[in-house]
């Protein structure tokens, strides 16, 4: 079931965003300051991250009331604010439907990565067992030894001449991997690091659970029990993290929809 993320969840806050935006349009930032009796640098702040502080609730729930008790807003005011406060939910609702969407492609393509290598795994049994009827045991033994290492190998922070033979199918994860790790490095915001650190987590998940790798800072292959240890945590991280970059993605867009596409 989706909730709304907690900031903005009550229609009172989105409707005192409106009206700061309102009185934004019509004073600009300074002559709202002074409608309101708060500092210039406050108002700044709510418009530009699209969220509100208790003294801003407060001043604009004190503006709204006076509103109230002074004049009863025109019909024309009335309606041109609904119509505002409708498209603001249309378009959180279809934002939030994107967001979703690719959590989905995401997960899909984890899969198939999934399948592609049971595949693999599933033809060298085959050819094993192949080996096994045919009673040459001899083969039986090279064929294991040649196909696959005996421990699943570790891999590197960064990229070794030769690998592409030695982890195979899942060498393409291994690149995306680095690239990820590279992209939350050098993350210029915290929607950016948000996202790329669920798409790296979601990489771990698949090379140490599909293909049982070994990654740094580990410089020896994990036992068995060691390897679950590190899958529960990235999966414990990974549900962390989806739910900050929701949040972040959420809080972007109605930024940049509040302040039509300038913040």
């Amino acid at each position: 079931m989706e909730t709304p993320p907690p900031s903005l969840e009550s229609v009172q806050e989105l409707r005192l965003l409106v009206l700061l935006h309102d009185l934004v349009r019509q004073e600009g930032r300074t002559g709202a300051a002074a409608v309101l009796g708060v500092h210039r640098k406050t108002v700044a702040a709510a418009v530009n991250s699209g969220r509100l502080s208790r003294r801003m609730q407060d001043a604009l729930e004190r503006h709204l009331l006076a509103e109230q008790a002074t004049a009863a807003p025109t019909e024309s005011v009335a309606a041109a604010r609904r119509q505002w406060e409708q498209h603001l939910e249309g378009a959180l609702r279809r934002q939030r439907e994107e967001l979703l969407a690719a959590l989905s492609a995401q997960g899909q393509q984890l899969r198939d990565a999934a399948a592609q290598r049971t595949q693999t795994l599933e033809g060298r049994l085959a050819a094993l067992e192949s080996h096994r009827q045919e009673g040459d045991g001899t083969a039986m033994h090279r064929a294991t030894r040649d196909s696959q290492p005996a421990v699943p190998p570790v891999v590197t922070a960064d990229a070794v001449p030769g690998e592409a033979e030695v982890f195979g199918a899942a060498a393409p994860l291994i690149i995306a991997w680095r690239q990820a790790r590279e992209a939350r490095a050098t993350a210029g915001d915290h929607l950016t690091a948000v996202r790329a650190e669920a798409r790296l987590r979601e990489l771990e998940l698949a090379l140490i659970g599909a293909y049982h790798l070994t990654l740094p800072p580990a410089t020896y292959p994990w036992d068995a029990l060691t390897r679950r240890q590190e899958v529960d945590w990235r999966r414990r991280t990974l549900a962390r993290v989806r739910g900050e970059r929701r949040r972040a993605a959420w809080r972007h867009r109605l930024r940049r929809l509040l302040t039509l596409g300038l913040g």
